[in-house]
């Protein structure tokens, strides 16, 4: 009879044991929606982008952007896709979809149409964000906020 009692003993704490995993299937992973004003960050909406892909950018280029966001503009000061340092500007949007998330979206001024991608802000503090390109998860860039934009990388404006 002892025996008996034995095994049943360590058989509920077996199934005690057994019944004690996380059950996780009650967590919302639905992000977060964030405001307008996050975009800010700690320094006025200054950022410099630091991260493509978990890589720096080559020695040389750069690419700020500066978020107005009383009026939903932006400015992107870059050296990226030209030989001299190129001034920028539109409009952009940053709606939340539950699916998707903190979608932000572009549209240069001058006709020149919309950004390549939309982007999912994907993470932000007040010193860093990453945004991933909607639907290419593996596709991300990283800014930090940045107190000031060097003067040698603003574009010059000439006057005709």
């Amino acid at each position: 009879m002892k025996k008996l009692l034995n095994i049943l003993a360590a058989a509920i704490l077996l199934v005690g044991f057994a019944s004690c995993s996380n059950d996780k299937s009650y967590e919302d992973d639905t992000p977060v929606p964030i405001s307008n004003f996050s975009l800010r960050g700690e320094n006025n909406g200054q950022w410099m982008l630091t991260l493509i892909d978990g890589k720096p950018l080559e020695e040389g280029l750069y690419q700020y952007i500066i978020f107005n966001t009383a009026d939903m503009e932006f400015e992107i000061i870059q050296n990226l896709n030209s030989q001299i340092p190129a001034s920028l500007t539109g409009v952009y949007t940053l709606e939340y979809d539950e699916n998707d998330g903190n979608v932000l979206a572009g549209d240069y001024d001058h006709a020149s149409g919309p950004w390549a991608n939309d982007y999912v802000i994907t993470s932000i503090s007040l010193t860093s964000m990453t945004w991933t390109v909607l639907g290419d998860k593996d596709s991300y860039y990283v800014y930090e906020t940045c107190p000031e934009i060097p003067e040698d990388r603003i574009p010059e404006i000439k006057s005709m």
